[in-house]
């Protein structure tokens, strides 16, 4: 039985829905595995633009539902990429972890208490944030975040936490996602190419600007501000 498996089709799968559900079925059959359509569903992506498609996928005694966001390997992936779902999930486990650390903070030392930070914080938010960083609603991580930076120094919730960043030598949330950027166009540089039409010959701040992506790639995109 085969419970992981999925199956990504095209913008004109409407067309083509009821060959390629056939395809799968019979994939899995001559594989000598079979689908579990109890927890089998289908998620549609698309745009304000672009309204999704009524339609239904019907497989032997059963109807495949269709969801408006599903979990893919740790990522709580929605039908507009708004990634609000995700942001949720995370809120829940870092308000733990901040929690935690709160409950901590009388019995422990500031070393040891951004052991705890570090064992139970960054991992969580840093998981996948090369696709949900640039999102608008990641400024909530970022807000728990600086709350729990707050408590590690024992500061008031009026106090800027840019220096104390400096102070624990953390990287904030947004350093992360550049961070995280960064990583991935080094080791995925055979992916991009140089604007052979530009005047920078030589490594500066602006030689990322000259990186150009494959077309109909689904490399990463960042935003120049983040914030």
């Amino acid at each position: 039985m085969s419970e992981r498996s999925t199956c990504v089709l095209p913008g004109t799968f409407k067309n083509n829905l009821e060959s390629v559900t056939d395809i799968a079925i019979n994939w899995f059959q001559n594989n000598l595995l079979s689908m579990n359509y109890e927890k089998t569903h289908f998620l549609q992506f698309f745009t304000k633009q672009h309204n999704k498609f009524n339609v239904q996928i019907v497989v032997p005694d059963s109807i495949i539902p269709n969801v408006n966001s599903t979990k893919f390997l740790g990522l709580t992936i929605d039908s507009t990429f708004s990634w609000k779902g995700h942001i949720l999930y995370l809120s829940t486990k870092l308000n733990t972890a901040c929690y935690a650390i709160r409950t901590l903070k009388s019995f422990m030392s500031l070393k040891a208490l951004k052991t705890v930070y570090f064992s139970c914080f960054p991992s969580i938010m840093s998981y996948g944030v090369i696709f949900w960083g640039n999102s608008c609603v990641s400024k909530d991580i970022f807000i728990i975040q600086k709350r729990i930076i707050k408590i590690l120094t024992n500061k008031s919730r009026r106090v800027s936490c840019r220096h104390l960043f400096k102070q624990l030598r953390i990287l904030t949330l947004p350093s992360h996602y550049i961070y995280s950027l960064m990583i991935f166009v080094v080791k995925n540089g055979d992916l991009y190419s140089f604007n052979l039409y530009s005047s920078c010959v030589l490594p500066s701040r602006t030689a990322f600007k000259n990186l150009c992506a494959p077309l109909g790639s689904s490399v990463p995109y960042a935003r120049t501000a983040t914030a």
